[in-house]
């Protein structure tokens, strides 16, 4: 707790009430000594290298005087360490003692002797086979600590170390304006990385190298719990960073996006409900989802809390490019697609639908599916009138919105093996409606019975969920050959008229695809079966930008305006949006001015601010203030 303290004050340049909290953890941990860089980096090396960057003269006599005051507070951080070693030194190495062996060293260190000779600690005393499993339980915290830590100070360091490098025109400009950002602490290449966590980094990485080379190295298990760049490092993890060989092929079974790469370019999705909905739209969701995969959140945790904008403040860190949220009104069942960050935003109605149980139920195709979802659905547009000077404006607009809903299908790269679904989306010109239909694709062999396929796909189960019974066939030709309910048996013309689907479609695969004998070259039966969910959706408006930030209304199903309306509201919109911009400008000037007043007045007070704080070694301090820093820290 003590070390947290004093981590916070530094945060909070209280230098003072840092070092006394980084004192009483010395106290109590030899390695708290460390801490006292946190103190040499904000006196000494946060401004030096501010200083560095900005063209200022490093060496000054502020700059000497908070050096001498960097020191001073560092040996009050490591003075508990040096009181116990004085206090040793009394008890044991007395004239009228007999000595240990340690009293005659050149620096007696009871800590050192202890560590070497009860417990066996040194450099690399404790590699030895016998403490392997010691090393492999360790292991994951070590490789997250180094790897987090190490990375973060080549990126930080790459910035500073090209300060010195001479350059000029844009690139000078370049480098002094990625300095800046990093010293302002804005956002970097890597998440959760800025200045004020170089600190911790190195403190992390020297901690855990004293920990790994020269000590008892199963420590790191308690010591990590103390160090908030651990937790840091697994929030950069989850944020994003790493992505393992597992997430990418398993399609996500427990990731936020289900996506093989969450950086990816690809269209991906948040489909979700607000409001009371009710137990069918809830479903509706779920189902939605599952076409959606892999690229969308399928196992996204709603709370009855969580608002829209909810959504929407998430999706940039996921790299979200859309939202399909679902609610209920009073007319019907409603659907908006929300295109980001920019819009547009389209609502519909949802005049009927159907869930994927219900369909799976009814058709006589039913089938479990899993595998399918790994890869996404191709998009099927059908019936929309095309492209044209007399096709409205918002029929595009629809058009296009559904394409981006998707990724893009290029022949040249797809595998045939990854096209397992099909989206179809077709525009139902009587009812003014597009219907939404989901399928799956079926490849069987061509021209062999439907008995004959049962045996040679490996087919044991009826329709009915029973198994086969062929007790009443006197041989197999009976089952696999008799016609039913006539005499004789069938030909291969015969069978082939008779097991005939008017559904289905002969083919000859262009590659290998899913299933047995399913290989390039040969010939086959491919059949589409609706799998749902199904909708039939009337839009009802598009409006530009997304939810919460709508702009101008560029369609409405039941509302008409004239031109001259339309006229006065897009002027109204203009004059809005110009406003914005001057008061956004207006407002970064003032921010810009007052930053720069601010370090104009920070150059000047500086060395006054030193002498205030500034170590003063006459200076007297009541009893009462220093046990009150001390129960403070404590707590």
């Amino acid at each position: 707790m003590s070390s947290f303290k004093g981590m916070l004050a530094s945060a909070r340049k209280q230098w003072l009430k840092a070092s006394i909290c980084f004192a009483v953890a010395t106290a109590f941990r030899s390695n708290g000594f460390l801490l006292c860089g946190f103190i040499v980096w904000g006196l000494v090396v946060d401004i030096s290298v501010r200083k560095t960057g900005a063209g200022q003269q490093v060496i000054t006599k502020d700059s000497i005087i908070k050096m001498a005051y960097a020191v001073a507070l560092s040996l009050l951080v490591i003075a508990p360490f040096f009181a116990h070693q004085a206090r040793a030194y009394m008890l044991f190495c007395s004239p009228d003692q007999l000595g240990r062996p340690w009293c005659n060293n050149g620096i007696p260190s009871i800590y050192s002797f202890v560590q070497k000779e009860y417990w066996g600690v040194g450099f690399l005393k404790y590699w030895t086979s016998a403490q392997i499993p010691n090393f492999l339980m360790a292991g994951p915290v070590l490789v997250l600590l180094l790897h987090s830590s190490s990375t973060e100070i080549m990126q930080v360091g790459k910035v500073i170390l090209s300060m010195g490098k001479t350059a000029d025109g844009a690139k000078a400009r370049t480098l002094q304006s990625k300095f800046k950002s990093l010293v302002d602490n804005k956002r970097t290449e890597k998440p959760l990385t800025s200045w004020n966590t170089l600190p911790h980094a190195i403190h992390t990485l020297a901690l855990t190298l004293l920990l790994l080379f020269a000590s008892h190295t199963q420590i790191i298990l308690r010591l990590s719990s103390s160090l908030p760049y651990t937790y840091w490092s697994i929030a950069r993890l989850l944020h994003g960073g790493v992505q393992t060989r597992r997430a990418a092929q398993d399609g996500g079974a427990g990731a936020v996006l289900n996506a093989p790469d969450a950086n990816s370019k690809g269209p991906k999705s948040f489909i979700v409900k607000h409001g009371q909905v009710g137990p069918s739209i809830s479903q509706l969701v779920r189902d939605m989802r599952k076409v959606m995969e892999p690229n969308t959140a399928s196992r996204l945790k709603e709370r009855s809390r969580n608002k829209l904008k909810d959504y929407l403040a998430m999706a940039p860190t996921l790299n979200v490019s859309h939202i399909l949220a679902f609610t209920l009104t009073d007319v019907a069942p409603s659907l908006r697609i929300a295109r980001l960050p920019s819009g547009p935003t389209l609502s519909f109605r949802v005049e009927r639908y159907s869930l994927m149980k219900d369909l799976l139920n009814a058709s006589r195709h039913a089938r479990s599916v899993g595998l399918e979802y790994l890869s996404p659905p191709l998009l099927v547009l059908a019936s929309f009138p095309n492209p044209g000077p007399d096709t409205p404006p918002h029929m595009t607009l629809l058009i296009k919105s559904f394409q981006s809903l998707f990724p893009s299908l290029t022949p040249k790269t797809l595998s045939l093996s990854s096209a397992r679904r099909v989206v179809l989306v077709s525009w139902n010109a009587e009812r003014g409606t597009v219907d939404f239909r989901h399928y799956l694709i079926t490849v069987r062999p061509h021209g062999v019975s439907r008995r004959v396929r049962k045996v040679v796909e490996g087919i044991t189960k009826a329709p009915s969920g029973k198994t086969l019974d062929l007790s009443r066939e006197k041989d197999i030709a009976d089952y696999v050959l008799k016609r039913r309910d006539e005499e004789g048996y069938e030909t291969a013309s015969t069978s082939a008229a008779s097991e005939a689907d008017p559904d289905e479609t002969t083919v000859r695969l262009a590659g290998d695809y899913v299933g047995r004998n399913n290989k390039k070259g040969e010939k086959r039966a491919v059949r589409l079966d609706e799998i749902g969910p199904r909708m039939e959706l009337r839009l009802v408006k598009i409006v530009e930008g997304p939810p919460g930030k709508e702009g101008a209304v560029l369609y409405h199903e039941f509302v008409k305006k004239a031109p001259s309306e339309v006229a006065a509201l897009k002027a109204a919109a203009a004059a809005k949006a110009k406003l914005k911009k001057e008061r956004r400008e207006e407002q970064e000037r003032n921010v810009a001015r007052k930053k720069e007043d601010e370090e104009m007045e920070v150059d000047e007070d500086e060395g006054e601010e030193v002498d205030e704080g500034a170590w003063d070694e006459d200076a007297e301090v009541s009893e009462g203030e220093e046990s009150a820093s001390e129960d403070e820290c404590k707590d």
